[in-house]
Parts: C-alpha cells; structure tokens; sequence
C-alpha cells in the first residue's frame, strides 16, 4: 500500500510537488514555541486541524495521512504559543509532536504499526531536506495541497458520533471551554469577565430543562418566579424585583447573541423565555455589568443561550427518550427529542431537531378535586442551515419554535391567619378558583448570521426576530377583598393579562488588527420593540351583584415602544505578548412611548387614556487590563458600566390616583463594577480556578412607587444601593474519568439609601435587597470508570446550598418575606456503549421544599414558590 505524507507546505506521494502559498516567517525554535499566536481553529478532522494550525502559526507540519483517519480535533480559539495549540489539537490521541528545527514540525505516533519507526525517520529526513537554510526561497512560501491516495479508510458512524460528541456535546476533561462571551470564539480561560459554563447535553441527561431545575448550579444567579409568569432574574444580588414585579430586568437574555428580552418595563421585560436546552450546545452566564457590549438593561449580567451549528463534515443524529416521577404526582413525567445533522454537501448543511414533553404536576387542589393541578406540556422545534458561499463568505439562518401549556399554578397555599381558604391545607396543596393559573407561552426566535472575510477585516451581520407571547388567568380574590369600593361581592374574581413582545434586532461589526498588536472590533446595533398588555379583572360569576355588562370591573390596554440606535468599539492592546489593556465604549440613544387606556366599573365605566414619550442617552464603558502569566493562567482588573433605559410614566385614571401627582418619565439607572479576577489552570489542566472580587454601585435605581390610595403605581429613581463580594470555582480532575467541581459565593447586597416616604415602602441603609444570598455554594463529583471493553460507566453527584433570602421592600408595619437557606442533593449514574448512553438521575433526593418566593405584592402571602420535590428519571440517548 502506498503511503502518503502530507507536508504542509508540499505533498510527498512517491513525487515532490509544490503549490501556492503560505507566507511563514524563520525565527529561531524557541521564540517561535513560546510565542503567543491567535488562533481560530473549529473542531473538525485531526488532519484540517493540523492545516490550518499551520496557515495560522506559520509553521511547516509533517505527518502521515493513516495516522489521522477518523480522528477529531476540538475547537482551538485564543492565544496559544504553538506548542500548546498543536498539543491540544492532539490531545486524546496517540500523536505527538515534535519541532526538529525552527520552523518544522513533524506529528508522529506512538502506537503506530511495525513500520512506524521507518516512516518517522522518512518524514524526518523529508522534513529536514525540505526545510533548508533559512535563506531558502523556495520553501519559505507554500500552501496546503490536499493529497488522496488508494481508497482511505472510512471511520465508522459510531466512531465519527464519539468523535462529534467529544468534540461538541460532552464534557471531555482536557478539553478547553469555548465561549463568545465578547462577540468572539475565546477559550474560557482567555476572558476577562466571570462566566459559568452549562453544557446543553448534561442538562438534558439529568431532566434539567428549566431554568429553575439548574439555576442553583450557576455562581450568583438567583431566580424569583412570579404568579403572572414573570421570573425576575438576578446576578450578584442586582434584581429586577428590588421595589417591585414589573421594571426593566436586570439581567438581558440572548440567544446566539441576539437580544431576546424587552428592554423595558413598559414592554414587559421580565417575562422570560424558558428555552429547552435539547439543541443548545452550552448556556454561557456572565457576571457584572455587560452594556458596552450587549446593551440595555444587562446591568447584573447576560444569559447567554448558544444554539448547535450545522455542520458540513458529518452526518450525525441524536435520539432521546425519557421518564420521570416527582414526590405526589399525578401521573409520570416524559420527554422525546431528535435532532440529525445533514451535510447536503462541503458548503451546505443543515440541522432540524425537535421535542416534546410533559412535565409532570405534584400540587394538588382539594377543593376543586384535581391532583397535580401544574402539570405542563411544552414542544418545539428549531431548523438551522449553514451555507458556506465561498471561502470569504458564510450564512447561516435559523429558526426557532417553543409552546408550553398548562392548566394551574405551580405554588403552594401556606396555612396563614386571616385567609380561610388556606385552613386545612397539606402539604403541596393549594385553594384557587377553577383555571386559575392557566396559561399559554409561545417563544419564537428567527435570526440570520452573515460573515464575511474583506481583506484583514471580518465582518459580521446579525438580524433577529422574536417573538413572545404569554397569557394565563390569576385569582385575585384576596387582592379585590382589600378594596372597600369594589362594587360586587363574588367567589372568586379572576384577571386574564395577555402580552405580546415582538422585537426586531440588528447588528453589524467589524473586527481587524492594527496595528500589529491592536485588535478592534467595531460596530452598530439597532432594535425595535413593540409590546402589547390587555388586562382584564372580571366576576366568576357576572350575574351577581355586577354592575357593568359582561362583568368587567377593570380594563386596561397599555401598548408601548421602544427603539434604540448605538454604537459601540472594543479594543485590545497587546502590549507585550503577556500584557494587554483592553478599552470599550458605548453611546446609546432611546426611545419610549407608551399608551394606556383604561375602562371598568372601577373607573366608573368612562374610558379614560395617555399618550406619553420620553427618549435619553446612555453611554457605558469598559477598561480591563490583564496579564498573561503564562498561556493558561491571567489575571485582571474590569472596571464596567451597565444601565437601564428609563421611560415615560402613564398617568393613573382619577379613580385609580386619588389626587396624586405623577412625574412624566423616569431616568435611566446605572450600575458601576469595579473587580480583581484570576482564572488559569495548572498540572496540563488537571486544576482549573476562577476567583473574582467586584464591587457594584448602583446609581438612580428604578422604583414603583404606589399611589396614596393604593390602586395604581408609577417609576421614580430614588435608591442608591450596592453589591459586593467574592466569587471562587475550582475544578480538579486528580484522576482520569475522575471530575472534583465547586464554587463558592460570598456577597452583601443592600440599600445605601433610604427609600423615599413616596414610595409607600420601607428600606434603609444595609437593608439587604431583595433576592440576595450572603452565601451559596454549590459542590459536584463526576468519575467515569470502564465496566467491560465496551461499556463506560458513569457515576455523579451534586449538593447545591443556597442562603436565606428577603422578599421585596413593604410598608410600613408589614413584614418581608423571608426565605430559609435549604440544601439540595442531586445524584446520577449511567453507562454508555458504543452509540448509546443511559441515565438514572435523582433529584433533591432529600425532597426539601427549598422556598424561592412569595407573591406578597400580589395579595396573596400565603402563596410560596417551591423548588421541585425528589424527582427520579431515565433517560436514553441513541448517537448516530
């Protein structure tokens, strides 16, 4: 059999051939190892691996096509000096690599076959010849050419899903973590900001396909969720729900970079999107302000969801199928999910997946006679295709599609002095009227990526469209009991809110380098957002005692808009190899209008209306430098800015203000990180750490103040308030197949200013805001072990304890909500054979009723938010 040497640089197939060119640069071989280079290598074939390390590192490699058949490399994206970058391209592998002078670079085997040791010193022999003095001409420029030989052998399905999966899916120890945390492909170690990591697959693997179910998982993220299907978000105690349910969020949410969220109140920003992660590839959590960068109202930080992309070099699938059964519930719970990856040819590929399942109820509601009253479906799919136009010029569209049903509320009623209607009630229990808590969310997400190579310069263009839209029916009965002019007396009285957020994005930038040690990344960013409300509070019953027809006792219809025009520069400056500042601005311009009308027995049955806009400036910014001890460790220092757009106040009915005086808009709020990072890995990434130390203050802080009659509210800017703290990670892999992982948070989040006496609330300075922790922490233990020469097991375990945490701010003489810390133990174990994989998961094996929040603003203290009981599942994964 005739072998073939692949020379980047010239082929060697019985006859020497040379072709284009590869501009290289001799140095001498120790500078040239040691050197950082920027690489950006996608996870593909060893082979195309070790190509484009070549192109990109300059240098000559030597290797033999059979060596390499069926392999797989790992995406390779940051500095590396070439000795680490080539290292990791065959990390897992039976290859190495060594420089036999300063410019040539030959991959050999290890356990090769009986003529290894011949053909090793041919390549060498060639490599030496080819290599010449370093006067040589001739060698100094060339370029790949593709060398195909006799018929090669062709991996296997089962070898190229292990490989796909070990490269895109799963966790592999050694591997580095990519992430686009600043708009480009970076390996985690190399960014300058604090960003937690959770891959897709594992969540689905052990049944977390909420964010509920893994938020506990995630360094300084705290979840409030709400009876009207908001979830106020927080990171770093910054929290949306600080003096109130419905103002601007706190956190943004994107996906594949795209601004999701509304970026106003007025629109309904904290409604969220609770994206299934069955074709995500990772969900990315940056801590701290990100507004240089991403925008509005990114203030505590971004959650970042990172869909997989088609590929074009393999042919691949996913089935899964699970179960599940959670402490008291109705019925069990199951999953169904595909995807197939299909590459229609070397440019063009395409990816469809697709999912459904039920989540199972475990509250009951005795009055009614219905066990596991929240009990949900939800499906969905997503289509992606990646079409490479041509080697300069890449687009990729793709859609998305999520709908989730359910018929109740997934609260329980604590027995509470004063409401009857929670007397008697068990444990996981709950009293409402009939449909209460029914509800409808549809999530759709559509966006088109074009790239473009134009010169030096990389281009990129993003257009999104989004689309979410939720409605549900809540009980307000204990709410309405409290008014002495509500005009009729009824068993229940039920408000159905309907909400459309419908969201255009676009953004272009550029990325270059110049001089030689600046790169730049410039661009602009536009979004247009219009947003819909329709409430409705009605009778159950609007034959008694109604004195309006059909039964309404209060309308409202509150449409809003919002655009936004911004530009935005990022640059870092490398000024040695191992130093570099990195500087980024924003300008920001809004714009916010808003309507209301009103109609009801309420406002006397006499429509009422406002029309108000408002439109300011924001500029945000961002200084880090950081230092490079060596390729796999750094250390540095963000200073960043972040803000909240502001907006105009829709003036209350007279009904409703009782004389108030109401200011026409309310300003931006802004909040400033100052931090001290570290993050590196140590014994060839046996010990990964992430350690930060940050200081927020937060300016201008938005508040609802409430009128004196209690009926309506407005924003002001009032509070002043800070967050600091430390945040470590630690992950050890002492072992093969053996994963040690742990973080750690300590934090004060407080007021540092009263709160005014027109807000109707109580707060003073170091009075923590509402959904902090002091503490949290969250340990795991991972080992992969063999069981036969075919058969993997897996077993793990996870203990997540989160601290004791305050409600939001009340009046005077009422007390906050107070939530206990709670500890939660999850465990799982499986096996994995060939192209199949399966997993018995335990979660909260304790079965705590860990609290998360209470709706106390809403009328209703006794209703408490829970985290999930003990719940055990299987779940069957078939690669292909």
């Amino acid at each position: 059999m005739r072998r073939t040497l692949i020379y980047l640089g010239f082929v060697y197939s019985g006859i020497l051939s040379a072709t284009s060119c590869l501009a290289t640069a001799q140095q001498e071989s120790t500078s040239l190892r040691t050197q950082l280079v920027t690489f950006d290598i996608p996870a593909q074939s060893v082979g195309d691996a070790l190509a484009q390390f070549a192109e990109q590192s300059g240098l000559q490699v030597v290797f033999y096509t059979d060596y390499v058949q069926g392999m797989r490399a790992p995406e390779i994206t940051g500095r590396y000096s070439p000795d680490a970058a080539i290292a990791k391209i065959l990390a897992g592998t039976a290859l190495h690599a060594d420089f036999v002078d300063s410019h040539t670079v030959i991959v050999s085997s290890s356990e090769a076959d009986a003529g290894s040791t011949q053909k090793t010193a041919q390549a060498g022999s060639i490599a030496e010849s080819l290599s010449g003095s370093s006067n040589s001409s001739l060698w100094e420029r060339f370029r790949l050419a593709q060398a195909t030989e006799g018929a090669p052998t062709r991996a296997t399905s089962v070898e190229k899903e292990n490989a796909e999966q070990a490269s895109q899916t799963e966790p592999v120890q050694l591997q580095e973590v990519i992430v686009t945390a600043q708009k480009k492909s970076e390996r985690l170690q190399d960014v300058p900001v604090p960003v937690a990591v959770l891959n897709a697959s594992t969540l689905t693997d052990n049944g977390n396909l909420t964010l509920l179910s893994y938020f506990s998982s995630v360094p300084g993220l705290q979840i409030q969720p709400s009876a009207d299907s908001i979830m106020n978000i927080s990171l770093r105690g910054i929290s949306a729900s600080t003096l109130g349910i419905q103002v601007n969020p706190t956190v943004a949410i994107t996906i594949d970079g795209i601004p999701f969220t509304a970026s106003s109140s007025l629109g309904q920003g904290s409604l969220v999107p609770d994206i299934d992660p069955g074709d995500l590839a990772r969900i990315e959590v940056l801590r701290g302000p990100q507004g240089t960068l991403y925008g509005a109202s990114a203030v505590g930080g971004l959650i970042n969801y990172v869909t997989v992309d088609p590929s074009t070099t393999d042919y691949s699938g996913r089935l899964e199928a699970g179960v599940s059964d959670v402490y008291n519930g109705s019925e069990p719970g199951r999953n169904f999910r595909g995807a197939i990856n299909i590459p229609i040819s070397s440019s063009l590929a395409v990816r469809v997946s697709a999912f459904t399942r039920r989540d199972p109820g475990y509250i009951d509601d005795p009055a009614l006679g219905i066990d596991g009253v929240n009990a949900s479906n939800t499906s969905g799919g997503r289509i992606a295709a990646l079409w490479r136009l041509s080697d300069a010029l890449t687009l990729k569209l793709a859609a998305l599609y999520e709908s989730s049903k359910g018929n109740g509320l997934s609260d329980i009623n604590v027995p509470t002095a004063g409401f009857a209607r929670t007397l008697g009630l068990g444990d996981l229990q709950q009293n409402y009227a009939p449909n209460t808590g029914k509800f409808e969310h549809i999530t759709q997400a559509y966006n088109a990526t074009l790239t473009a190579k134009i010169g030096g310069i990389d281009l990129t263009s993003i257009s999104g469209y989004n689309q979410f839209h939720t409605n549900y029916l809540y009980d307000y009965t204990d709410f309405f009991a409290d008014y002495t002019n509500h005009q009729y007396q009824t068993p229940d009285s039920l408000t159905h809110s309907s909400y459309t957020i419908k969201k255009f994005d676009q953004e272009i930038h550029l990325s270059f380098s110049w001089p030689e040690k600046a790169d730049w990344l410039l661009g602009g960013f536009y979004t247009h957002e219009d947003s819909t409300l329709e409430a409705y509070d009605f009778a159950e019953n609007p034959t008694i005692g109604v004195p309006v027809p059909g039964g309404v006792y209060f309308f409202e219809d509150a449409p809003s808009t919002y655009y936004e025009y911004a530009a935005f520069g990022d640059l870092t400056y490398h000024i040695t190899h191992r130093f570099d500042v990195q500087i980024g601005a924003r300008e920001s311009h809004n714009n916010v209008t808003s309507g209301t009308f009103f109609n009801g027995s309420l406002v006397g049955n006499v429509a009422t209306t406002s029309n108000l806009e408002s439109s300011g400036n924001a500029f945000t910014y961002l200084v880090t430098p950081e230092f490079h001890v060596s390729d796999d460790t750094m250390v540095y220092a963000r200073f960043a800015s972040g803000y909240r757009p502001g907006g105009p106040n829709s003036v209350p009915a007279s009904a409703l203000c009782g004389g108030c005086v109401v200011p026409n808009k309310y300003n931006p709020d802004t909040t400033y990180n100052y931090e001290l990072g570290a993050k590196g890995n140590f014994l060839d990434h046996r010990l990964t750490f992430d350690v930060s130390l940050y200081h927020i203050d937060w300016k201008d802080t938005q508040i609802i103040v409430s009128t004196p009659n209690g009926l309506a509210s407005y924003y002001a800017n009032a509070a002043q308030s800070k967050s600091q703290g430390l945040e470590l990670s630690l992950t050890a892999r002492p072992a093969d197949g053996l994963t040690l992982a742990g973080w750690v948070t300590w934090g004060e989040s407080v007021l540092t200013k009263n709160l005014p006496a027109s807000s109707g609330l109580v707060g003073a300075p170091g009075d923590r805001l509402p959904n902090s922790t002091r503490l949290s922490g969250n340990v795991s233990l991972d080992e992969e072990l063999p069981l036969s020469a075919k058969i993997r097991g897996f077993v793990g375990g996870e203990v997540s304890f989160v601290g004791d945490r305050l409600g939001n701010f009340q009046a005077a003489g009422a007390a906050r909500p107070d939530f206990p810390a709670y500890t939660k133990f999850d465990l799982h174990a499986g096996a994995k054979y060939e192209s199949w994989k399966a997993n018995i998961y335990v979660d909260n094996v304790a079965d705590r009723r860990g609290y998360l929040s209470s709706i106390a603003n809403g009328g209703s203290p006794y209703a408490i938010y829970i985290i999930q009981p003990r719940t055990i599942g299987l779940n069957v994964v078939r690669m292909f």
